[in-house]
């Protein structure tokens, strides 16, 4: 009884453990810079971004014409963001105990960038939102390059698979997932 006991405490503990160190991550960022080359910076900032940047909710990551960075987020996922772009981190929410309450959304303003689904998109697939200037994708557990203008949106999949929805009134900007 009495190891049955102590084997709980250290469960416990060392899940509150994570759960304190996933907290302390969002409070610092939600995604690191692993990699860039030329112009990268993030909107409002004359600073340029340079590997082992923290990243945060709001941001609106800005490339150049000779730019690009690559981000790793907390739960792994993967994004890079092409010459000329500009994405915004619109909610970075993981939750490894709860994977219902995990949300993710960004916005491709314009530009190009490749998504790779971590494992809060891999959890909760309907939690996961990339808003272009004309339509919503959601995912399927995913891989994949959006390429996006004023009034187009060109993807292309890597692995598994996209849907992608003209913006309607079945069709919000605010929701997640897809339409």
């Amino acid at each position: 009884m009495n190891i049955k006991f102590k084997t709980t405490w250290t469960a416990l503990i060392a899940t509150l453990s994570l759960a304190l160190s996933g907290l302390a991550m969002a409070a610092t960022g939600v995604g690191e810079v692993i990699f860039t080359v030329g112009e990268v910076k993030v909107q409002g900032s004359n600073a340029p971004l340079k590997r082992g940047d923290a990243l945060a909710v709001g941001q609106t990551l800005m490339t150049g014409s000779n730019g690009h960075v690559h981000i790793r987020f907390i739960d792994q996922a993967f994004v890079s963001v092409r010459p000329g772009s500009e994405l915004r981190i619109e909610q970075y929410l993981y939750d490894q105990a709860e994977p219902a309450n995990n949300r993710i959304k960004f916005s491709l303003v314009k530009g190009t960038s490749r998504l790779i689904t971590g494992k809060a998109g891999q959890a909760n697939k309907q939690g996961f939102r990339l808003n272009t200037p004309v339509a919503a994708i959601g995912i399927r557990g995913t891989d994949f390059v959006v390429q996006v203008g004023d009034d187009v949106a060109r993807v292309a999949v890597q692995q598994g698979g996209v849907t992608v929805s003209p913006f309607n009134q079945d069709c919000s900007t605010q929701a997640f997932g897809a339409c």
